[in-house]
């Protein structure tokens, strides 16, 4: 599962990301597992991720477990990042009048 930062201008997504990243262990910790982070230098996007280490989609026969693993891993991702994305943008973006 991932989560890819890719506004316009590359500064934003670095400064959300680094706004997220003070927060690290505890959003490694509310997930249940440490995630990878990316800040991604040389490219316009950030990104946060967690490999599911069951197989994959190549292999029909491990399916029954990867599917409800992955979407259980989905929801938790969603749930622990989401808020936060959301602080940061508001913290560190410019406001707009289309806000």
């Amino acid at each position: 599962v991932e989560l890819y930062l890719q506004r316009t201008l590359g500064s934003e997504n670095v400064a959300i990301f680094d706004h997220l990243f003070e927060r690290q262990p505890e959003l490694d910790a509310a997930f249940g597992n440490p995630m990878v982070w990316d800040r991604l230098p040389n490219r316009t996007g950030c990104r946060v991720r967690w490999k599911l280490n069951l197989g994959g989609w190549t292999d029909p026969g491990t399916w029954p477990e990867v599917i409800p693993s992955t979407v259980d891993a989905m929801k938790a991702f969603s749930a622990v990042l989401t808020a936060p994305v959301l602080a940061s943008a508001g913290a560190v973006l410019p406001a707009t009048s289309n806000d």
